[in-house]
């Protein structure tokens, strides 16, 4: 699906871009056969930003996009940034996310060796600005000094019964909202975090356990901290999603599965 060149930039136009349920055309199956046969090997140099919808994807470490000419709206677990020329936006490792590019342009992927940035945002200031201007793809130590003179740009804002249905989920949030529908809410939690309710739930339990066993929790700590029923649950969640089990993505064991890609449509990214 592409977004028309004529479509306005706002946030309440892009919500109502993403609501037509095409901005998430995730496969999980289909990424986890890519990402079990992808290489080792580093984000490409400079990516495209071509107008339409990135579908939700993970990338293998952590890096930073220094863009240097178009924007795009990007939603996550964490919520939706508007993001423009000369921003640095910081994504950890295996962050699920997903794009829609409104104008065409560049950027420059840098991956993040030293895994130093563990929240995903997007910042802007006089480092990011320096950056976007380069005629390279700078160097990762180049990117965490920009970022100490740049400042977090502010998610888009959410309603305030959004956030309660967040916290209560949607059975206890039907009872305490009786002004928003059910069928309401779905589509502006979607249009929102580009994912549906019981998506973002289970992802927000996946990035949980990721943190716990990066922490050197076991796996049996790692399940019950993330609200998984238990470890089984847990295993399943992550071949689903990860294409491997946990063991993989504790401290012993070894680097994480996951993708890059770049910034074209969904379809010619190989998704």
């Amino acid at each position: 699906m592409i977004a028309s060149k004529a479509a306005s930039k706002s946030p309440a136009a892009m919500s109502a871009f993403t609501m037509t349920g095409a901005y998430i055309a995730y496969s999980r199956t289909a990424y986890c056969r890519w990402a079990k046969a992808m290489p080792d090997r580093m984000l490409s140099t400079m990516d495209v930003l071509t107008e339409g919808t990135i579908a939700a994807h993970r990338h293998r470490d952590a890096y930073a996009a220094v863009v240097r000419s178009g924007s795009y709206a990007e939603t996550a677990v964490d919520g939706c940034i508007e993001v423009r020329t000369a921003m640095i936006v910081v994504h950890p490792a295996l962050h699920l996310h997903a794009n829609v590019v409104n104008d065409a342009g560049r950027v420059w992927n840098t991956p993040i060796q030293k895994q130093a940035v563990s929240l995903w945002g997007a910042f802007a200031g006089r480092g990011a600005e320096r950056l976007a201007g380069l005629d390279r793809r700078p160097m990762d130590d180049e990117v965490l000094e920009a970022l100490e003179t740049c400042s977090r740009v502010a998610r888009m804002r959410m309603p305030a019964w959004l956030s309660d249905l967040t916290t209560l989920g949607f059975k206890r949030f039907d009872v305490a909202r009786k002004d928003v529908s059910r069928e309401h809410a779905h589509r502006v939690f979607k249009a929102y975090f580009g994912m549906s309710p019981g998506r973002w739930r289970r992802e927000r339990q996946l990035q949980c356990a990721l943190a716990r066993l990066a922490g050197g929790a076991s796996q049996v700590q790692a399940a019950v901290d993330a609200g998984f029923s238990d470890q089984s649950h847990m295993c399943r969640v992550f071949r689903t999603e990860l294409g491997a089990t946990p063991g993989r993505f504790s401290i012993a064991g070894g680097r994480s599965a996951g993708t890059s890609h770049s910034f074209n449509t969904a379809s010619d990214s190989g998704y």
